[in-house]
């Protein structure tokens, strides 16, 4: 009898444990959404802020509507960080306190919980999902391709799922060239300064090169491009997604199934040629057509209406020649960012048969909401965020299956960095050394 109420008993606290359970991974969820809600009005807003720069430098002057928007935007900016951190900090809050409260259940019933994905969202109409192994994200990828179908690889069309690890889930589809310098406003201004300057003071490594070559020569120096590296093998784009503290979560962007060209598409040419040769802010379309090498012929309107979408494209895949060991380890490919042309017409006393078209050239921001805009190319949703607490746990699962820095970057200084790095993280396990200090504390 004392049996039976001592089970009954167990079994009541049970349930009751259960039921904090499930609210504990409630509270889960809405804090993830909630974070999630203010990761994209953040993302929003960094774009905003930058476009609002943007402007202001390459028009210059003290225009007061300039002044106001730029206000404006700082502050929003301010307002949408504060949120995010808000938010941020609550989720991770509450993971942790459900992460505890399954691991007590587990201890105190001596039962493993079937379902333990710690702070992930499964609802259908969530953005993201969130990723605590290399067996989870295998099998999300597994079920994009169910989604989208394999890919096509031809000579003529070619159609890659291309996908890109960042460290924080904040950052966005920005290139180097475009991200903001503390110290320098419109630093973008400078990529033909860059540019120059780099092939002057190392020559010999660019001689020969088309204008995309170069630009994916410098990308690989480390020299800030508009070139942005992606990958078409999802655990090298992972690895990239567990860099960075554990505090904060990564991010791998898939874009599935999107048309890439080769680099020596017209498209890819002229974009790369403006690159070298272009002039940001105002300008006509005669200048915009010499840099990019462009023969718009005899009907120049219509020519240079082609021209002016290739250039104004979000970006163009592209599927490069392998010129490096990285870029063949990683199965590299690359986004080359394109530009904003706005037309820029002020009014003149010329008559109007005088007056040549004026554009102003500025970079390209708002890429993800852009992408949502296009009928071919776009990223996936759900999101795929990688745990900030599992990051060091899924690089131990990606060493084991050869995913690592020694064969990402295969180069002497990068192996002993993954060797050293590979020890202090605990990415290797623990030596006899630690388990000996383990024994002696536990004694």
């Amino acid at each position: 009898m004392q049996t039976n109420d001592a089970e009954i008993h167990r079994e009541e606290l049970k349930l009751t444990a259960l039921e904090s359970l499930s609210k504990a991974h409630d509270y889960s969820e809405r804090a993830d959404q909630e974070a999630d809600k203010a990761r994209l009005e953040l993302r929003l807003a960094q774009d905003s802020l930058a476009s609002a720069k943007d402007i202001a430098f390459l028009i210059g002057g003290p225009q007061p509507e300039l002044i106001a928007s730029l206000k404006m935007a700082q502050e929003n900016f301010e307002q949408a960080t504060q949120i995010y951190s808000e938010t941020s900090n609550a989720r991770f809050e509450h993971r942790i306190a459900y992460r505890s409260a399954v691991d007590d259940f587990e201890r105190v019933f001596n039962e493993e919980l079937p379902m333990r994905k710690l702070g992930r969202i499964t609802a259908e109409s969530s953005r993201s999902i969130h990723i605590g192994s290399v067996q989870e994200f295998i099998a999300e990828i597994d079920r994009l391709e169910n989604k989208h179908g394999s890919e096509i690889r031809d000579i003529v069309t070619s159609e890659w799922t291309l996908y890109r690890g960042h460290s924080n889930e904040i950052y966005g589809l920005t290139p180097n060239l475009y991200r903001s310098s503390p110290t320098v406003d419109g630093f973008f201004a400078r990529e033909q300064v860059l540019i120059e300057e780099a092939i002057r003071l190392q020559p010999e490594d660019f001689k020969g090169l088309t204008s995309f070559q170069i630009l994916s020569k410098l990308q690989h120096y480390g020299l800030p491009t508009r070139l942005l590296d992606t990958t078409t093998n999802p655990l090298v784009a992972l690895y990239f997604a567990t860099d960075g503290p554990s505090n904060v979560d990564g991010e791998v962007l898939v874009l599935p199934r999107i048309p890439v060209l080769s680099e020596d598409a017209a498209p890819v040419t002229w974009l790369s040629n403006w690159a070298l040769r272009g002039k940001w802010g105002r300008t006509s379309a005669d200048e915009i057509a010499e840099a990019a090498g462009y023969d718009h012929g005899d009907d120049a309107a219509t020519q240079y209406q082609s021209l002016k979408e290739a250039l104004s494209q979000p970006f163009l895949g592209i599927r490069p020649r392998y010129s490096n060991d990285r870029l063949r380890a990683q199965n590299g490919a690359f986004l080359l960012t394109g530009m904003e042309i706005d037309d820029f017409s002020p009014p003149s006393t010329k008559p109007s048969s005088q007056q040549s078209d004026e554009f102003l050239v500025r970079p390209m921001r708002f890429l993800e909401r852009e992408l949502g805009k296009s009928s071919t190319s776009h990223i996936n949703q759900p999101r795929l965020l990688i745990n900030g607490e599992a990051k060091m746990k899924i690089r131990r699962q990606l060493d084991y299956l050869g995913v690592n820095a020694a064969t990402l970057f295969p180069d002497t200084a990068s192996r002993m960095r993954y060797v050293a790095e590979g020890y202090r993280s605990g990415i290797f396990g623990r030596t006899l050394y630690t388990e000996f200090q383990k024994g002696s504390e536990e004694q």
